[in-house]
């Protein structure tokens, strides 16, 4: 719940405030009353290059990476949670 801020705050905190952002909020399941899904693209004028997509989303059968970073020397797959989360506990 409420994940979807901490999705942008890392972004941030990696790459700084972009300069232009697109976001697509949706309810998904029948008689919700919030929006379930949210997708964020976030691009850097100084870095034309770079584009983030963030997703969340209620309805995932099956968990995928948490973090992929595609760049030209390769590329980073990250999985699980961090481990900082159950000191947060």
């Amino acid at each position: 719940y409420d994940l979807a801020p901490h999705l942008v705050d890392q972004a941030i905190a990696l790459f700084g405030p972009p300069s232009a952002v697109r976001g697509d909020l949706r309810v998904q399941r029948p008689g919700a009353k919030v929006d379930d899904y949210c997708e964020v693209d976030l691009r850097w004028d100084s870095n034309p290059g770079l584009k983030v997509v963030l997703k969340a989303s209620m309805l995932v059968r099956t968990l995928g990476p948490h973090l992929v970073v595609h760049g030209t020397d390769g590329s980073l797959v990250k999985s699980g949670l961090d481990p900082q989360e159950d000191a947060l506990k």
